[in-house]
Parts: structure tokens; sequence; C-alpha cells
């Protein structure tokens, strides 16, 4: 038997609900709160096996209190990459969003062949949108500090097995609340990955919505 839509099934006397198109603000304030309950989720999931696996107490020991493992720092690293991921992929829409809709001749591409620092694409990002797209940034420059943070602490748990061994990443990690160092390990914690996702949205919030 082929199952059909409610629509469908009573026929043309009900029309189907036709959902109207996402702006490109709306669009990336989805992709921010289904990755925000993701992690939400995650964490909640971690806790609660971490405390149906705890190892019962020794006996007889009165003073032993049993701490349970917190998994989620298994899970953390990827969760920097995630908002990392996310950030780039929608920078990268963004600046074809707003090439199209300031009608710019130069895209991010031809201004990336063009620029010949050596910097990030990050900040090739912000360069194309405010110099060549004229977008005003200034507002959430304290969001961009933070997400270009978030790229060094992806680069250092993707080549560099989570160690921060420059002294300048060490004293960059340790000026950042929400991350902490175990000797050269960097350590995030779930308000670190909470406010990194609260710095991306605000960062593509403000382009999007220009």
């Amino acid at each position: 038997m082929t199952l059909r839509r409610p629509a469908e099934r009573l026929g043309s006397a009900v029309t189907p609900r036709v959902r109207p198109a996402m702006s490109i603000s709306e669009r990336v304030n989805d992709d921010v709160q289904c990755m925000r309950e993701y992690f939400s989720q995650l964490i909640a999931f971690a806790e609660s096996f971490a405390k149906a696996f705890a190892p019962p107490s020794a006996a007889g020991d009165n003073t032993s209190v049993y701490q349970p493992l917190n998994v989620t720092h298994l899970v953390r690293p990827d969760m920097v990459c995630n908002v990392y991921s996310l950030l780039d992929f929608w920078l990268q829409e963004l600046c074809r969003y707003q090439q199209q809709h300031r009608t710019l001749s130069m895209t991010f591409s031809d201004f990336k062949k063009k620029d010949k620092s050596r910097t990030s694409d990050l900040e090739r990002y912000r360069k194309y949108i405010s110099n060549i797209a004229g977008v005003d940034l200034r507002a959430v420059h304290p969001s961009f500090k933070s997400l270009d943070v978030l790229r060094e602490v992806r680069i250092a748990f993707i080549h560099r097995g989570g160690h921060a061994k420059e002294k300048r990443i060490r004293e960059l990690v340790t000026k950042t609340p929400g991350i902490s160092l175990e000797t050269t390990l960097i350590v995030v914690s779930d308000r670190y990955i909470f406010e990194s996702l609260d710095h991306a949205s605000q960062f593509m919030q403000a382009i999007a919505q220009a």
C-alpha cells in the first residue's frame, strides 16, 4: 500500500501547507539553534552515561566519594571543530549573498586569489565583507577576535593532538575564559563551546542582516 500525505488522501478540498522561503538570516539562525540543541543533548547523554557506569565505592570506605568522569572531554574537541565548520560554511555563503545582493563584480574567490597576504580565510572573509561589500563589522569585532581564537584551538586539535606547543598559542589560550591547559594539552569547557557558538551567531547575523 502506498502511503500518501493528508492532502492527497482528502483530495483537492485540502491544500498542503507551504512553508514560506526563509531569509538567509533565518537559515543561519536555524542551523545555529540545531547545533545548540545537538550539543545540549550530547552533553546530557555523556553525563548520564558517566553516572550509569560509575564504579561502586570501596567497601567500608566512608570517606570515598566517587566523582563521575565527565566524558564530554572526549567530544568537546569535535564540538570546537563543528562550530568552526558551521562558521566557515556560512561565511562563504554570506560572501556570495552580499556579492549578489550588492551586485559586486568581485567575488570572494576573486578576492582570495588577489590577496597575497599570509593570513587565514577567516580574516579574508572579514576583509571581503568589510572592504569590498562595505559592511560595518565594528560592533561585532569582539566576536571576531573570539572566533580567531577558536580557529587556533581547532588547528591545535586537528594538527597537533590538542597541544599548545607554541608559546604564542599557550598565552592566547590561557587568556581565554573557558579554556585551560594541562601542561600543554588544551582543555575546553562546555561554557567555551556555547560561548563560541554565540559569537559565531552574532558575527554571521551582522553580515546576514546588513
